[in-house]
């Protein structure tokens, strides 16, 4: 199944379950048919009943009206005979049909046939005498000859009448039982007819199915694996169908995929390494710059304190030096004041150094041109 085009699958799969489905309303159709024979049957038979008593009702009321004009010695009444032998033509002709409408009713209806035949031939000519002895007035003859010809035809068809009567009952009860037997087995066939039906469109729909979605699943699967990153991975599907097309042009898209990602892999090995390199350099540089800081920081740092630690120091020392070489002739108000401003110095000091240790984010000025210091404002420590 799996070299046919899914299209040419799917159209035989449908093609083959309408098939089955005109089978399964073909049998329908033949018994439905059978049974409509049968019903058919069945009305002749009844058809072949009513003509017959039709025929006996004819032949009764012409008696009746031959006995009726005995019984008045009227010839006028007679003449209502041709009325009803007209009627009763056109009732036995379509009796005799309706008897002998096939070679196995005829056969069947041979004796009734035949007996019809001798009725319809013979009635009307014994009529006819009936009506000549009546207008001669001798409705003696007349009496005698409705006795002995005419009620022998109302004795016969009355007979012929019992005898398809019974025939048609027995025939219905045959025919009743017949039917039943054939809509039992017609409902069975069916029932099995639509069992296999739907067993073979189910598994000729599960067959094409199947044939349709475990190619589907491969793939389904296939993609995963490239989602997964697993290149090497393919899908392998046999026959000739456009699954198959599609499987193959999967696998030439994962190996486009797995070159494209080598090269991609190799790529991102080499930028990683020239970055890794740089990273080098630039840490390399970084360090050398926190040096070059560090030393510039230190130096910064050697002017500020040569800056504001040598000035207070020097005054200090000059009142130290003052104070050696004068201490006998030096008075008390110079004292005083020199040795306030030692104090004030130390403080000074005391105040930068203070300054120093706090400091996080030392800021600079220019000292003298191309020399910085750390800037240190003496509101800090006075």
């Amino acid at each position: 199944m799996r070299n046919i085009k899914i299209n040419t699958r799917l159209i035989i799969c449908f093609s083959i379950i309408l098939l089955m489905g005109l089978i399964g309303h073909s049998v329908g159709f033949f018994y439905i048919r059978i049974i409509k024979l049968q019903t058919t049957y069945l009305i002749y038979e009844h058809s072949q009943e009513i003509y017959l008593m039709r025929v006996y009702d004819d032949i009764l009321l012409i008696t009746n009206l031959l006995e009726r004009s005995v019984s008045e010695q009227s010839s006028p009444l007679l003449e209502e005979c041709d009325v009803l032998l007209d009627h009763f033509d056109k009732n036995i002709q379509k009796a005799i049909d309706t008897l002998s409408y096939s070679e196995r009713e005829k056969n069947k209806n041979k004796y009734i046939i035949n007996s019809l035949i001798s009725i319809k031939e013979s009635l009307p000519e014994q009529i006819n005498k009936i009506v000549e002895l009546a207008e001669f007035g001798d409705w003696l003859a007349v009496r005698l000859r409705i006795k002995n010809q005419i009620r022998p035809f109302v004795e016969r068809m009355n007979t012929n009448v019992i005898s398809i009567k019974k025939e048609v009952e027995k025939e219905n009860m045959e025919y009743i039982e017949e039917t039943n037997s054939i809509e039992n087995h017609a409902i069975l066939v069916i029932i099995i007819t639509a069992l296999i039906i739907l067993i073979l469109a189910g598994t000729l729909g599960f067959l094409v199915t199947k044939s349709i979605v475990d190619p589907l699943k491969k793939l389904d699967e296939g993609t995963k694996a490239i989602a997964r990153g697993d290149f090497t991975y393919r899908v392998t599907i046999s026959g000739n169908d456009e699954l198959n097309l599609m499987a193959d042009t999967f696998n030439q898209m994962t190996d486009q995929l797995g070159e494209y990602y080598a090269n991609l892999e190799h790529k991102v090995a080499e930028r990683t390494s020239d970055l890794e390199k740089k990273n080098s350099e630039l840490i390399k540089t970084q360090q050398k710059l926190l040096e070059a800081e560090k030393l510039n920081t230190i130096s910064q740092l050697i002017v500020s304190l040569s800056h504001e630690i040598n000035n207070p120091m020097t005054s200090v020392l000059g009142n130290v030096m003052i104070l050696r070489s004068e201490k006998d002739t030096i008075n008390r108000e110079e004292l005083g004041k020199m040795l306030q401003t030692t104090e004030e110095q130390i403080k000074r000091i005391i105040g930068v150094i203070g300054k120093l240790s706090n400091m996080k984010r030392p800021t600079t000025k220019l000292y003298m041109p191309g020399v910085e210091m750390i800037e240190i404002e003496e509101k800090e420590y006075r």
